[in-house]
């Protein structure tokens, strides 16, 4: 096994841990609630499903777009999580800190 396969199963994982991540919050934290609209808890499952679809196609594929669109789904997830959690909205919804914890660490 080479170098690059290795690091696209590592962020394959690191994907699908962020998720199952996801998963969790919408499932046990009830955010399916979170936020002015009910958008924010949908774009809870959405994230999960993506994450799966990318970590799935960073595994079975090689090509240059499956790890460019895997880089963009982890900073956009990061970008979004940073906006909300210092006091900025998204679909209505807000937080402050790093709650719920552990999740959000």
């Amino acid at each position: 096994m080479n170098i690059g396969r290795i690091l696209r199963v590592l962020a394959a994982i690191a994907i699908l841990v962020s998720g199952i991540v996801h998963l969790d919050l919408y499932f046990n934290f009830q955010y399916r609630l979170a936020g002015d609209v009910p958008n924010f808890g949908r774009s809870l499952i959405l994230n999960a499903v993506a994450s799966g679809v990318i970590a799935v196609a960073l595994v079975a594929r090689t090509e240059w777009f499956v790890r460019a669109a895997a880089i963009g789904f982890a900073a956009s997830t990061i970008a979004v999580f940073a906006s909300t959690h210092s006091g900025n909205t998204f679909l209505g919804f807000s937080a402050e800190g790093f709650e719920p914890s552990p999740q959000a660490q």
